[in-house]
Formats: structure tokens, C-alpha cells, sequence
């Protein structure tokens, strides 16, 4: 009987002691997919954060081409604005997410360099939540939808273009509107390193809380669509 008992107690603890060691390994195994997790997605943003620099370059130098023979002076001035957001880009190259009220800087240096080419041809209207200014965004996220719809978005017959930026807030979430004068495309693939990266960005950020979509809001404009946290920080 005592053997039998000896027996059953050996039973017992060698089960405990196996259940610990699974639970063990499966933690063990566990964390390193995290860890595994959470390296690949800096990879990515890292990745997708050089992409958006050389793009915006790209539209930036083209745009003082064009001012070259036509004016000097504004094209000296335009280049002293993207000297201010290369600045803007140093400064936040290292990080995530930074306040939406650093974002809006940026787009408002972007669209006056923009303005230097078009002048009275660019309408721009900005409505502004300040409650939103503190939302944590990751960088250039903002500008890209503007510059996308800029890039984009069709312009009148007397080649004046339309771009209105809508923040508004939300008891859990900011929502970020950038309307053009055009027409919808297929596919936000389409456009390169803008809206595809953007919405990248806020699935490795923001998993399933930050959405990206883009629709016909009217005739003859669209409108992408930003929907992220208010409340968010890094882990």
C-alpha cells in the first residue's frame, strides 16, 4: 500500500513538474516570437520611413525646377522652405510618432512652397480642432495626404486646385480628412510610396485602431480618410 501511494505521489509530482517546464518553454517560446514580432516591425518602419524622404524630394525638387526660369527670388524662397522641412525630417527621423502640432508645421512649410508655384491658382482651407494638437501621429503622415492630394487630385479648367484639410476630435479618436477636386482611382496602390505607405505605417502603429480609406465625397472630389487613437503611447 505504501509502495502504491509512493507511487502515485511520484506520479503527481513528476506531472507538476513536466506542466511547469511546458509552461516554461511556451512562455520561453512566447516571448521570442514578441521579441521576433516587434523586431520585424522596426525593420518595417524603418523601411517605410526612408521611402517617404526621397518621394517627397522627388515632388519637392521638381517644384523649384519649375520656378528656376520663372522667378529667382521664389525660387531662392522655395528652397529656404525645404531647407525648413529637411530640418523638420533630421529632427524626426529617429522617431515614431510625433504631436500632431509638429505634423501641421510641416504641412504648412510644404504647402508654401507649394503656393510659390501655384500662387492664386492653390486653394487651401484648414479647419483644426486644437484639442486634436496633442495626438501623438508618426511623422509626414499628414503631409503625405496632402501632397497626394495635390499630386493626384485634378485641377479647373482655369488650373486653379482645391485641397481642404478636416481634424476633428473624438471622445477615443482623431480623425484626419485631406478633400481634393478629382476623381476616385481604382486602387490607393496606385500612388506610389504616398497613401500605400501611409496606411502601412498605421497597421504596424496602431494594428486594427488606425484606418485608412479613401472616397468619392461629393462630385468631383475626394476625400482620404485618416481614423487613428487619440490617446495612444509607444509600449
Amino acid at each position: 500500500m505504501a509502495t502504491s501511494q509512493a507511487g502515485l505521489a511520484l506520479v503527481a509530482w513528476s506531472s507538476i513538474y513536466l506542466g511547469y517546464q511546458y509552461q516554461r518553454q511556451l512562455q520561453e517560446s512566447q516571448f521570442e516570437r514578441l521579441k521576433l514580432n516587434s523586431v520585424i516591425k522596426e525593420a518595417q518602419l524603418q523601411a517605410l520611413r526612408h521611402q517617404v524622404n526621397p518621394h517627397f524630394l522627388f515632388n519637392s525638387l521638381n517644384t523649384i525646377r519649375a520656378l528656376v526660369d520663372e522667378n529667382r527670388d521664389e525660387a531662392r524662397e522655395a528652397i529656404t522652405k525645404l531647407s525648413e522641412l529637411f530640418r523638420a525630417s533630421l529632427q524626426t527621423a529617429e522617431q515614431k510618432v510625433i504631436p500632431l502640432r509638429e505634423e501641421l508645421r510641416t504641412v504648412e512649410a510644404y504647402l508654401a512652397l507649394q503656393k510659390l508655384r501655384f500662387e492664386e491658382r492653390l486653394v487651401v482651407a484648414m479647419q483644426i480642432d486644437e484639442l486634436s494638437l496633442d495626438t501623438l501621429v508618426p511623422p509626414f503622415l499628414v503631409q503625405t495626404l496632402v501632397e497626394n492630394a495635390l499630386k493626384h487630385g485634378d485641377h479647373s479648367k482655369d488650373n486653379r486646385r482645391m485641397v481642404k484639410c478636416e481634424i476633428q476630435t473624438r471622445e477615443r479618436t482623431v480623425r484626419i480628412r485631406v478633400t481634393n477636386t478629382g476623381v476616385l482611382r481604382p486602387s490607393i496602390n496606385g500612388n506610389g510610396t504616398g497613401l500605400a505607405n501611409a496606411e502601412e505605417r498605421l497597421k504596424i502603429l496602431y494594428g486594427s485602431e488606425g484606418r485608412l480609406r479613401v472616397y468619392p465625397c461629393g462630385p468631383g472630389t475626394v476625400t482620404a480618410e485618416i481614423e487613428l487613437p487619440r490617446y495612444w503611447s509607444l509600449s
